[in-house]
């Protein structure tokens, strides 16, 4: 193998790989399967609008008799011009009593002499919130429906001190909300439109931690367009020679002592051995199951058992595990390895399209710590968790499973000008 001086990229694979310039675009870190699942959990709570100096001891008495641990996601207070759409014209009709007549059929009238209205409208549409009295409001949200019943609500909030002038009607009513916690501000904000203000804290109980997340972000952005062309560029090579599909994978180990450095590249070669292109060719030799195979070839080159390029062994034709093009060898051949790593510990690969199920298991089992592919493929893919537009079912998110032994983390790479080489078909299994 070549000196370790060759460092970075190396010139050689930069000239066995085309030499084309970086790709350029961004990352898009890829949703889990749990975090797909979180996004369709409504569930019914309580609210009321209050005046505003009654909100603590609101607050006060419900806290007494109510467990709000699953609200921290949800604002207790919201001024009513903060309220979503369709809770302001919900709003709007009850106070001016242009209720359509199954809202009017659903008010209880609960008449005390502190005015309290139950109302169990969920209103399902919404302009400003008009208030006859004046008075400084809030809309307070008591706690969800499975915690206390609709009456018992009623009596725990009939006990608060209405002014006696100018009183304010209040209206219990229940509304949907989200059950679970938001994954990140997009997922807030659109539920805080659709729902009740909704509050992203910066918690994933679904998936990767966010801060972890964005820290890889910002390690990979200035040289993942870079990585990425040298996967396409490997495509292109076996595809060109008729030994496989344009696919490509990039191995990167970011933790070398040069800076981050290139230690396998691989394409495709389903029919590299093949006599004919037939069917889905050798599936063991997926550009993924290649790179694995040539970084198990290098590390026990590195205890010893020596490899040279172009040599043969029984399982060659099976797992072809050998590199074939210039810029696989040049790859290859370069120590960019530290002695005594395990599997894929702390490498990055960098895939032109998404990996099937098998190949994302191997990439489990062979512990890599990120993975960045290309061109989604949502009826063969086994990373993403969005529906495929032919079946309408989801992927599998192999890449974080809690019931699987690792996880690692996953983006999609979205590149502003320019898309991957075609596959023959869309059916094909990268």
């Amino acid at each position: 193998m070549s000196s370790s001086n060759d460092i970075g990229t190396g010139e050689h694979i930069k000239n066995c790989s085309r030499g084309s310039s970086p790709r350029k675009g961004q990352l898009v870190a890829l949703r889990t399967k749990a975090e797909r699942n979180a996004s369709f959990e409504p569930t019914k709570a309580f609210i009321i609008e209050i005046p505003l100096q009654l909100a603590s001891r609101a607050l006060e008495a419900a806290n007494k008799v109510i467990d709000a641990s699953n609200l921290h996601h949800l604002r207790r207070f919201v001024k009513p011009e903060q309220l979503p759409l369709h809770l302001k014209e919900a709003s709007k009709r009850m106070k001016t009593g242009l209720v359509g007549s199954n809202e009017r059929e659903a008010i209880v009238i609960a008449e005390s002499k502190f005015d309290l209205v139950g109302c169990e409208s969920e209103c399902p549409k919404s302009e400003v919130l008009w208030n006859e009295n004046k008075q400084a409001t809030v809309y307070f949200l008591l706690c969800l429906e499975s915690n206390i019943s609709f009456d018992s609500a009623l009596e725990l909030l009939a006990p608060l001190h209405i002014p006696s002038a100018n009183a304010l009607q209040l209206q219990l009513r229940t509304i949907n909300v989200p059950r679970l916690p938001p994954t990140c501000d997009d997922q807030a904000s659109l539920w805080s439109q659709l729902f009740w203000p909704t509050v992203y804290k910066k918690h994933n109980p679904f998936g990767p931690h966010p801060s972890v997340v964005s820290r890889a972000e910002d390690e990979m952005l200035t040289s993942a367009g870079e990585w990425m062309s040298f996967a396409e560029n490997a495509g292109i090579d076996v595809s060109e020679l008729g030994i496989g599909e344009p696919i490509g994978a990039v191995i990167v180990n970011r933790t070398s002592p040069h800076g981050p450095s290139v230690v396998i590249i691989a394409g495709d070669a389903r029919w590299h051995s093949a006599s004919e292109k037939q069917g889905s060719g050798n599936v063991l030799a997926h550009a993924v199951m290649r790179a694995i195979g040539l970084i198990a070839r290098k590390r026990r080159a590195m205890l010893g058992n020596m490899f040279q390029a172009g040599s043969t062994s029984e399982t060659a034709c099976y797992f072809e595990d050998q590199p074939l093009t210039p810029a696989e060898i040049a790859a290859y051949s370069r120590d960019t390895l530290a002695p005594g790593g395990y599997l894929c510990v702390g490498l990055d690969i960098y895939v032109t399209h998404e990996p099937c199920t098998m190949c994302s298991m191997a990439l489990l089992h062979s512990r890599f710590e990120r993975i960045i592919f290309w061109e989604g493929l949502p009826q063969t893919g086994g990373l993403a968790v969005e529906p495929s537009s032919s079946s309408g079912s989801p992927s599998y998110g192999i890449f974080w499973r809690p019931e699987l032994s690792w996880k690692l983390l996953a983006w999609q790479w979205h590149s502003t000008n320019r898309v991957p080489s075609k596959l023959s078909n869309a059916t094909v299994h990268a």
